[in-house]
């Protein structure tokens, strides 16, 4: 059934009165195409005359007249104009009918090639159409002024029009003529002109190079008969020799520099253009070319009133023939996606793990995708997910529809921000899913033949892999809504391994990511391992939605396990958290919400937690609400769809910024106060054990491997019997004082051992929760907080009113069997000690010359944080707050559940010494902060390095280089600087320098 907007069209094609140039073609024999000066012709006997004249966009009204900034004219050959070759009609193959009833064949008698396309229509039902079979190819030129088309008509006045597809997905409609010759006669469409209709893309009526032949359509019309046969062949376009503006640039920050825009002019004559950016704020550039040259102009990013562009611009040039400084009947080139205007530069995000689900290939509108990618950039996002969904990519096999994809890598790639491309699901034609099932659950199976999904993935990575270079392969492959009719890991492994190998031949720096797995899942990653795809991704995907708050939930326990699998099983894979979040719908049936102000500190907190155990990407779910109603699903976004931002917007912003620039530097210390180390566990003495579960064995021996102190204990376990569950070391250590927090270290063994502490106070009541996991071989601490946000928080015994009473004892440790598939191996326990003051969660972060510190609590409290200089801000997207610093370099802060990012710089003292004196850097590091310090002179002379790669344990910390050089003599006097290189988690590293001066 038509739709209205069908039948409106159809009346309009219908309607409109015959616009047709009809020259004799010379037989049916090949011919060369001559150029041509001009795209008129004799007309033929239905002509039309007062066309309208070229459409100019409705958003940007001609500005006012302004000079180029720089633009210079440099002569070099050029391509003349003339006409290309465009389309044989060689191959019915080609093009099949989308519309209609008819028959396509080819003829020998043709003008080129040796056949034309026959077309054997029926207009009994409506108009029949004929379009590509496969993705139509560009038409080889952006300096179009007209198309050249041989017509052998069937004597009827019925109507044939041709559709041009241009980049932007806007298809134009142009009338070719009434098809009354019985002879060959080359038609001319004079794309100068107003096309008869548009309809998709930008829908402003001008051709956005690059443009393709998409359709041929013929009308009936009126009384004239329904059937009939007409050839065509030999498309040609008449190239004006003008090119559509460019430039190498990726983006440009108004203000902070200039970006070269080239076009050549293929012909003396006087030219205007215009930059748009998705408001309509314009820049204007007149000229006048004396020949064929090509034109460069230097833009600033500046609008004709002085103001910025900001977002994807477009490129609109307008020329004539005839320079005379008056612009005159001018024809159009327009670039649609030609450069970026941005807030900062492509590097101020790297080092931000900040990422978020967002819909940008889904917009029509190109100022809707913008309007999303402009919240994105304002909230420091590296990286957006966007779905390159293969029932839209590829609709029938080997035809590709790029344009909205096109336009939202090049929205994206304005604003500086990168894009992990999903390629997900099957396309309905590909589905192995059983006759008749929906397409909407089709698309959830396998495709029947993967080398479809492959050429799918392969065609998509080669368009776009000099601007994407993340992709991810399915979604959530290990669940049965999106692996229909059953997860099989055996059966991804192989989707899996057949397109990474693909895509790394076509995109040898591509980053591959499997699919996101719904949680994690032993199982099907050791389905993965033992199917042979270890080796075929670079990132493993993961997806953490978890109820309540982060701290207490299996979110860092999945992101352990995931370290832990890989150190096992695909050392130097990295991690991408590709989906979280948390709905805000508090009255859903189907997982509990949390309030607006708890989505936005558990955002903050879990991005913070993310980066700090080194993961890639941390990408929120999602950017902007799907929909209005009370659903889950419709609330885990951070805008809604009046355009609200919610306060979790704002944490994004924060966090994302606050952690910019920066690698991890290890979490912070437990407690804003003191640390007393309560047992060294250098030996066995004042330990027994007791194994939990039967059939567990373990011993407990010293060993010199420690993380401070003389020793630590070595926990030998087996757990392998079914029964198994753990062992139980019994410290009963006194704690003197009101400490907030215990930890101890551990030194993993990749097993992910769970490990759990217990404490009891003054009147007998027992406190115990998860400490953390003995995770990848490194040392990492486990605290018990009490504020009771540790996983499996509880109390129980005597006299439970859920309130520690001092004093306290630390009366056991517990390392429980681990539900991964390593059951036997070696812990390493060492320095179980007590903190006092302020319970302090978060990260420590370098970078920027900053150390800055990320912390949290469970309430608010302000309290004294350590901080490494006499001056510290609080930091919130590049404002800072001065903070309060005391003689004791104690900066008075909030701390509150949202976290807050403090700031400040190393200082040196004395900042000038005598030869042979000693001067200290202060600095304030994370746990297991891994630091190079070395001392150089102005003139980068290494003189000494005072430690390499040590890491240290959190806290403020002094560095002291005593004055002396490498072999031991006194550094003469001079101007020096400590440089200090900070190593992260991820692999990444940032350097900085301090100066201070040796005086004579």
């Amino acid at each position: 059934m038509k739709t209205l907007l069908g039948i409106a069209l159809v009346a309009l094609l219908s309607s409109t009165p015959g616009i047709v140039s009809e020259t004799p073609a010379p037989g049916s024999t090949s011919q060369t195409a001559a150029p041509s000066p001009s795209l008129s012709a004799t007309p033929g006997p239905t002509a039309d005359a007062g066309v309208a004249p070229t459409a100019s966009p409705t958003s940007s009204p001609i500005p006012s007249t302004q000079p180029p900034v720089d633009e210079s004219s440099t002569l070099i050959p050029l391509a003349a104009p003339g006409l290309v070759a465009a389309e044989s009609f060689s191959s019915q193959d080609d093009w099949t009918i989308v519309a209609g009833k008819g028959s396509l064949s080819t003829s020998t008698d043709a003008t080129e090639g040796g056949r034309s396309l026959k077309l054997d229509y029926d207009l009994g039902g409506g108009t029949f159409e004929i379009g590509r079979s496969a993705t139509p190819a560009d038409l080889p030129t952006t300096g179009l002024r007209g198309l050249k088309l041989d017509v052998k008509g069937d004597g009827s006045f019925n109507t044939m029009y041709l559709r041009l597809r241009d980049a932007t997905g806007e298809v134009l409609y142009y009338r070719v003529g009434n098809i009354n010759n019985t002879g060959w006669s080359t038609v001319t469409v004079d794309l100068s002109r107003a096309p008869a209709a548009t309809t998709g893309g930008n829908g402003d009526g001008l051709i956005d190079g690059p443009a393709a032949l998409f359709r041929l359509v013929i009308v009936r019309n009126g009384s004239q008969p329904a059937t009939g046969s007409v050839r065509v062949d030999n498309l040609r376009v008449d190239d004006s020799g003008w090119t559509a503006p460019a430039t190498t640039s990726r983006s440009i920050i108004p203000g902070a520099g200039t970006s070269s825009i080239t076009f050549a002019s293929g012909a003396a004559g006087d030219y205007r253009l215009r930059l748009i950016d998705p408001s309509g704020a314009t820049r204007t550039f007149r000229g006048t070319a004396q020949t064929a040259t090509t034109q460069t102009i230097r833009w600033d990013g500046r609008s004709d009133g002085g103001g910025i562009l900001a977002g994807v611009v477009r490129g609109l040039l307008e020329y004539d023939a005839t320079p005379n400084g008056d612009l005159a009947a001018p024809s159009t080139i327009a670039t649609p996606y030609l450069l970026g205007a941005a807030q900062r530069a492509e590097s101020a995000t790297r080092g931000s793990v900040a990422a978020v689900n967002s819909s940008l290939t889904t917009y029509e509108s190109l100022l809707k995708a913008d309007t999303d990618a402009a919240a994105m950039e304002d909230a420091y996002i590296r990286y957006a997910r966007e779905e390159f969904e293969w029932n839209r990519v590829e609709p029938r096999k080997g035809f590709f529809d790029w344009p909205k994809f096109d336009q939202a890598v090049a929205v994206a790639r304005a604003r500086n921000i990168d894009i992990i491309g999903k390629l997900v699901y099957s396309a309905d034609w590909a589905s192995s899913a059983p006759s008749g099932t929906a397409s909407s659950t089709a698309r959830y199976y396998p495709p029947s033949d993967y080398a479809d999904y492959v050429n799918y993935a392969v065609a998509t990575v080669e368009r776009y892999k000099d601007r994407v270079k993340v992709w991810e392969i399915w979604n959530e492959p290990n669940i049965v809504q999106y692996w229909k009719p059953a997860p099989d890991a055996s059966a991804y492994a192989r989707l899996l391994k057949d397109t990474y190998a693909a895509i790394k031949r076509v995109q040898p720096d591509a980053i591959v990511v499997t699919g996101g797995l719904a949680g994690y899942s032993e199982q099907y990653l050791n389905g993965l391992r033992d199917a042979g795809a270890m080796g075929s991704f670079d990132g493993l995907g993961l997806h953490t939605y978890v109820e309540g708050a982060p701290e207490p939930s299996t979110l860092d326990s999945w992101i352990s396990a995931t370290e832990s699998f890989l150190a096992r099983n695909a050392p130097g894979k990295s991690i991408w958290i590709t989906e979280t979040g948390w709905s805000t719908c508090t009255t859903c049936a189907a997982g509990a919400g949390v309030s607006e102000a708890e989505q936005a500190d558990y955002l903050s907190r879990s991005m913070i937690d993310a980066a700090g155990h080194g993961v890639a990407a941390y990408a929120w779910y999602n950017l902007v609400e799907f929909g209005t109603s009370g659903s889950r699903l419709d609330n885990f976004g951070l805008i809604e769809q009046s355009g609200r931002k919610k306060p979790a917007y704002a944490a994004l912003a924060r966090t994302a910024a606050g952690i910019a620039g920066s690698v991890a530097a290890g979490t912070a210390s437990p407690s804003a106060g003191s640390t007393t180390v309560l047992s060294d566990m250098a030996s066995t003495a004042g330990i027994t054990t007791r194994s939990v579960g039967q059939g567990a064995t373990s011993t407990l021996t010293a060993t010199s491997s420690r993380v401070a102190g003389t020793g630590a204990v070595a926990l030998d376990y087996n757990y392998s019997a079914s029964t198994a569950e753990g062992t139980s070391l019994i410290l009963n250590l006194p704690v003197e004082g009101r400490p907030s927090a215990i930890s101890l270290w551990a030194y993993g063994d990749n097993s992910n051992s769970p490990v759990y502490m217990k404490i009891r106070d003054a009147k007998g009541e027992v406190f115990e929760g998860k400490v953390g996991n003995a995770g990848t071989e490194k040392w990492s601490r486990q605290t018990l907080f009490f504020d009771g946000l540790n996983p499996s928080f509880k109390s129980y015994g005597s006299n439970v009113d859920k309130k520690i009473d001092y004093p306290i004892t630390v009366t056991e440790v517990h390392v429980f069997k681990s539900t991964t598939s390593k059951t036997r191996g070696r812990i390493i326990l060492d320095d179980v000690s007590a903190h006092y003051g302020t319970t302090t969660r978060g990260n420590i972060f370098y970078g920027r010359n900053f150390v800055t510190q990320a912390v949290y609590r469970d309430a608010a409290v302000t309290t004294k944080l350590p901080v490494s200089n006499t001056t510290a801000y609080a930091y919130d997207r590049g404002a800072l707050q001065a903070l309060t610093v005391d003689d004791a370099l104690g900066a008075t802060v909030t701390v509150s559940s949202m976290p807050k990012f403090v700031v400040s710089t190393h200082l040196v003292t004395p900042s000038t010494v005598r030869p042979g004196e000693s001067v200290t850097l202060r600095t304030v590091a994370g746990d297991r902060t891994t630091l190079t310090m070395q001392i150089y002179t102005s003139t980068g002379q290494l003189v000494r390095t005072i430690t390499d790669a040590r890491a240290y344990a959190s806290g403020p910390r002094d560095i002291v280089w005593n004055g002396k050089r490498s072999d031991g003599t006194n550094a003469a006097p001079g101007a020096y600087r400590y440089r200090l290189e900070a190593f992260g988690p991820d692999g990444r590293s940032v350097a900085w320098g301090r100066p201070f001066t040796i005086s004579g």
